[in-house]
């Protein structure tokens, strides 16, 4: 594995090692009502499986989700693009600790020789910032450019759309209100 470094650290991990890279970002404490419930953007990576497309892991990341979350439901599921890259576009509310969150995916693949990886950005955000705050998560997600490796997308792909807008009309997903692991 190649050296890690960011702006404050480098080091060097063992080279049999996988990359799960977490990177988190928040607005001010002094900005929110509920300091529990910041709006914030959180960047992961993580391996994707040999046998699996984004879909796929797009798919199981949902089915965990409703296992795991209380009242999961399922708003939005779309393709779209991140940084050039083709994506999957997620949006979900589920009742935590603190209330009803409302929270986004957007997952990339990032093909490489060693297999896959899969680059996702999780917004987080309570609905009565969402209106609020969602622009400004989108102004983020426009901005992702990916380094080397990044492959184009496959010739004669369906062109990507554009990055979610706040005003983009709401796609409910069949299955997913009440589905596996869904306390509802």
């Amino acid at each position: 594995m190649p050296r890690y470094q960011d702006k404050d650290v480098s080091f060097d991990p063992p080279p049999e090692w996988v990359d799960r890279t977490f990177v988190a970002y928040t607005v001010p404490y002094d900005l929110p009502k509920n300091k529990e419930s910041a709006p914030n953007i959180v960047m992961t990576r993580e391996p994707l499986r040999a046998t699996d497309t984004l879909r796929t892991h797009a798919d199981r990341q949902l089915l965990e989700l409703g296992k795991q979350l209380k009242d999961f439901d399922l708003l939005e599921s779309r393709e779209t693009e991140l940084g050039g890259q083709q994506a999957i576009y997620l949006r979900y509310s589920w009742v935590s600790h603190i209330g009803v969150l409302e929270q986004s995916m957007t997952l990339a693949e990032r093909p490489a020789e060693q297999g896959s990886s899969v680059t996702t950005f999780t917004t987080t955000t309570t609905p009565d910032e969402a209106p609020r705050v969602r622009p400004l998560f989108n102004q983020i997600l426009q901005s992702v450019k990916f380094g080397a490796g990044f492959a184009p997308p496959p010739k004669g792909a369906p062109p990507p759309t554009s990055p979610p807008r706040e005003d983009a009309p709401l796609v409910p997903m069949p299955g997913f209100r009440g589905g596996p692991g869904s306390r509802r």
